[in-house]
């Protein structure tokens, strides 16, 4: 529900209105109904930065706005924080690919967006980081520490670095895994099925990661399931 006053959401939809037209803000907020709760400040302040980021080109900016609307709740301060981390971690032309691929990642603080640079700098030379980047801009969304702690875990589940270091090439989201909850599905599956098996399925099937607790639990069940399936087959050989 919005509980915004109403002083707000007039302010808002009059600001998106005035870039968007009627009809195309229409679109938005049906996407975002959220964004009728930002200031007309933020909102006014928000497009000023990313129309600078697209050239001043107002199509682009409205196709971005509109496949991304919460960018519009992020502060212009905001934006061009992230957008000159992403220019100097990238260059610029990689960095406006970037942005037009996920819009999301202008809602990144500057100081986050360095962050998780900086940790998977420790981890992978800078052109592999930037290949991980395109494949998931979500990552440079992450806490410096998530990504650390993943890594660790990860490698102690796995049983080496290069292990860790592969399946995140292979999926990036996982340095977005909490540690805690790779740990607890990785001991829960090594108590069935063994720690090589368990490595194994682990790096089979990263996206269980992707799950919800209830669609993980059920997964878990079932690896549990076959592995019971098995010992008893073999057992009956």
């Amino acid at each position: 529900s919005i509980l915004s006053p109403s002083s707000t959401m007039q302010g808002a939809f009059d600001s998106v209105e005035t870039f968007l037209g009627k009809d195309m803000t229409m679109e938005l907020l049906r996407k975002n109904p959220g964004i009728l709760r930002a200031p007309k400040e933020t909102i006014t302040s928000s497009w000023a930065a990313i129309q600078e980021i697209m050239g001043d080109d107002e199509e682009s900016t409205a196709s971005l706005v509109l496949r991304c609307p919460e960018v519009l709740r992020s502060p212009g301060r905001t934006v061009n924080g992230a957008w000159e981390s992403l220019k100097h971690l990238l260059g610029e032309n990689r960095a406006l690919e970037l942005v037009t691929q996920n819009p999301a990642v202008l809602r990144s603080p500057s100081r986050t967006v360095r962050g998780a640079w900086t940790a998977l700098v420790e981890i992978f030379d800078p052109e592999t980081v930037r290949t991980l980047v395109s494949k998931n801009p979500d990552v440079l969304r992450t806490p410096s520490g998530t990504i650390r702690e993943a890594y660790e875990a990860l490698s102690q589940c796995l049983g080496s670095r290069e292990q860790a270091e592969s399946l995140i090439t292979r999926s990036p989201s996982m340095v977005r895994v909490s540690a805690d909850k790779i740990t607890n599905v990785y001991h829960q599956l090594s108590e069935v099925v063994g720690t090589k098996e368990a490595q194994k399925r682990f790096c089979k099937t990263p996206s269980v990661f992707k799950l919800g607790r209830a669609a993980q639990t059920i997964w878990l069940d079932e690896q549990i399931e076959n592995a019971s399936k098995n010992s008893l087959d073999t057992g009956l050989i």
